[in-house]
């Protein structure tokens, strides 16, 4: 079986490499504290689900570009520096 080689653009790569903690920090930046009646545990636990569904959403913005590239690269021609 053949092994894919998986290769990123520096753009991509900075991205990987600091989405949690810039996911983490937007999300405290729309919630930046507990809400009227929430304990401290449970805004812990909200922030956390919001930051893994905030890593999710960059995570597939990352990969539907790639897929838009080389989609305009296959069949359009376009190429991406």
């Amino acid at each position: 079986m053949e092994q894919q080689v998986i290769m990123f653009e520096d753009e991509e790569q900075n991205n990987l490499k600091s989405i949690v903690k810039r996911s983490y920090f937007a999300v405290k930046k729309r919630f930046p504290s507990p809400t009227k009646g929430e304990s401290v545990e449970e805004y812990t636990q909200f922030i956390r689900d919001e930051t893994l569904l905030e890593i999710a959403e960059r995570l597939k913005d990352i990969a539907l570009k790639r897929q838009k590239n080389s989609i305009d690269v296959l069949y359009k021609g376009i190429k991406y520096d």
